[in-house]
């Protein structure tokens, strides 16, 4: 939503897919104490950047439950095995016909 004063001197509020060509973004910085006002180019830079970040922890995070999930079937696959051997655990192969 932009902000802009009607012609009766009102703050009125535009949609967002309304005409929104008086709408700035300003970004200040608060070291310089200065306020810069944001191009186009400079916002789809910084969504860009927001996105990619998102996309890498999500893969990261993705990436790490796998890992994680495989070490726990090896983990398991070799206890089992080594139950077995030790001969703990007994099975048997029975046909059914």
């Amino acid at each position: 939503m932009c902000a802009s004063n009607n012609d009766k001197g009102r703050n009125e509020s535009k949609a967002s897919h309304g005409n929104v060509d008086d709408c700035l973004v300003r970004s200040y910085n608060s070291s310089t104490s200065s306020i810069r006002t944001l191009s186009d180019d400079d916002i789809i830079d910084e969504l860009s950047i927001i996105v990619c970040s998102l996309l890498t922890c999500l893969l990261f995070n993705g990436f790490c439950i796998f890992i994680w999930s495989l070490l726990i079937d090896i983990i398991f696959c070799v206890k089992l095995s080594s139950l077995i051997n030790d001969n703990q655990i007994s099975y048997e192969f029975k046909s059914t016909s």
